[in-house]
């Protein structure tokens, strides 16, 4: 696999301050230009990485934060609806470029699904998947895109079809999204593998972990942190999923060892009212959060991986 270091900014660009940024659901361009000038103007700690190409060739861009210490592994917009899990891990390298951090290094991929993402903000607001070409099922019924969270090699289900949200693809890492990040983490000794997801207010484990196992008691206190920053009605653990395939939170643990390995479902807990003009009781209506909730879901979450960092970084030296 070969990583592209991108190209510098060119000289006289916008200022890496953002902020009015982070208090609004980005545009794919606008979160590249971004990550490009904080790795320019940060060059001694900061490295932005294209680690691939989407299928209507987007770069899949991760950026490096630090170069020294534990290796952490942080992604968000797999799904392409949850556009608060974007936002969310925008401000994480948001605070972490302008205040720094641990002596760890972090590697954060805002945008695991950009040709998703962007179809979503265009043209189909609750769409999920990645845009592969229209597949044909048993049915003769195409329907384009593949759920990436389906697409991990870990309990691996070749069904439901392509007309399915949750279609996994034909193979483990049949994406070129999952490839590049299966292609990246590989070998990189990770302690930390978080992706962040909407909604439900839930974090959730591997499948089968034992209830005195360390990643358990993790998620725990994560957790409990995690609620008192704003009081936010979090379901502390959760194990839901166990019968899903393909999951990346279960890749991680599974096959690359990563002992804390976590989803986080961001904000909402549930569809909120004040959407219910727009979609009524339908469940994706919970995909539809008021950019004024960026801020505060960004602290409760941050506080509950600053729980996860210092174990590490107490685990490692």
């Amino acid at each position: 696999m070969v990583i592209v270091p991108l190209s510098q900014h060119a000289s006289g660009g916008p200022s890496s301050s953002f902020h009015y940024r982070h208090l609004k659901f980005n545009a794919f361009e606008e979160i590249e230009e971004y990550l490009r000038i904080a790795a320019d103007e940060n060059p001694e700690r900061v490295k932005l990485l294209q680690i691939g190409r989407s299928h209507e060739n987007r770069s899949l861009t991760v950026l490096q934060i630090g170069h020294e210490g534990p290796a952490l592994w942080i992604d968000a917009g797999i799904h392409a609806r949850e556009w608060i899990s974007v936002a969310v891990a925008l401000k994480f390298i948001d605070q972490l470029v302008k205040h720094g951090g641990p002596n760890v290094t972090f590697y954060i991929m805002p945008v695991v699904n950009p040709d998703g993402y962007s179809y979503s903000m265009t043209k189909e607001r609750f769409w999920r998947k990645n845009r592969k070409a229209p597949q044909c099922g048993d049915s003769s019924e195409c329907c384009q895109g593949v759920d990436l969270n389906r697409n991990f090699d870990s309990n691996f289900k070749s069904s439901p079809g392509p007309c399915s949200d949750i279609h996994p693809g034909a193979f483990p890492f049949s994406e070129p999204e999952t490839r590049a990040i299966r292609d990246f983490l590989t070998h990189r000794n990770l302690k930390l593998f978080l992706t962040l997801h909407s909604y439900g207010q839930m974090l959730l484990l591997p499948r089968d972990i034992p209830f005195d196992h360390p990643t358990r008691l993790l998620a725990l206190r994560a957790s409990s942190v995690l609620k008192a920053v704003h009081g936010s009605e979090n379901e502390s653990i959760r194990d839901v999923l166990a019968s899903s395939g393909g999951l990346a939170k279960d890749w991680a643990y599974e096959k690359l060892g990563v002992q804390y390995s976590y989803t986080i479902e961001l904000r909402p807990e549930s569809p909120r009212e004040e959407f219910s003009k727009i979609c009524g009781t339908n469940l994706q209506c919970g995909f539809l959060v008021n950019p004024k909730e960026i801020e505060g879901t960004f602290e409760e979450t941050w506080e509950a991986v600053q729980v996860m960092v210092k174990q590490i970084v107490f685990e490692s030296y």
